[in-house]
């Protein structure tokens, strides 16, 4: 089950793979904890002037959202950049790279109050999302929202390649992108152009069918 398929908490509490076990309290905890803070502050950022005040309470809320639990079952968006993909197979170092940078999803639990079940799909299925990049593609997005729309933009603008393109849909699991993965070892990925890498993508998932 990916994040798309999950409508609402109760699905959320049903589904095993992303409630280990023993971890369930402790992640309710944190949960209630944050949304407890959120509740307490939220009338109070929007009365301050000083916006280095409210921009403290945005890291700190940031900071918070951070130690939310991350599991690669629900929160990998489906998506990899080619470079890091390429990088992977090599035996490279490949990096997460949030879709929602922790500051502004701060922010958008400070504009908007969220009952404590509500606030926890919104982690799951828009805070926590996040894809592989490559740690130089990494350093280019840093901070991206303070000269882009969004995070696909200020890929495009980075010349950071989306895999896979957006025709043939995005990895099911983080199983796939692996299995994807181990699939195209026995080619030179580096004279691979992403056209190519959709190419194979695609006779994979037929094979796999």
């Amino acid at each position: 089950m990916t994040a798309k398929h999950i409508n609402n908490i109760f699905e959320l509490k049903n589904v095993k793979e992303i409630m280990p076990k023993g971890k369930k309290q402790n992640w309710d905890s944190k949960f209630t904890a944050l949304h407890l803070l959120l509740e307490q502050i939220r009338e109070k950022y929007h009365q301050l002037d000083d916006e280095k005040q409210k921009s403290f309470l945005e890291v700190v809320v940031g900071a918070a959202i951070f130690y939310l639990p991350s599991t690669l079952g629900l929160h990998f968006s489906g998506y990899t950049s080619v470079a890091a993909l390429k990088g992977y197979v090599k035996g490279q170092r490949r990096v997460k790279d949030h879709i929602y940078p922790r500051k502004q999803a701060a922010v958008a639990l400070l504009n908007q109050s969220f009952s404590l079940d509500d606030l926890k799909v919104k982690y799951h299925q828009e805070l926590a999302q996040f894809m592989y990049v490559t740690s130089t593609e990494n350093s280019l997005l840093v901070n991206f929202h303070q000269d882009h729309s969004d995070h696909d933009t200020a890929m495009a603008a980075n010349s950071i390649q989306k895999f896979p393109m957006a025709q043939q849909g995005k990895f099911r699991n983080h199983k796939e992108l692996n299995d994807f993965i181990v699939h195209i070892r026995q080619y030179d990925v580096d004279a691979l152009d992403v056209k190519q890498l959709s190419q194979l993508l695609d006779e994979f998932r037929k094979k796999a069918a």
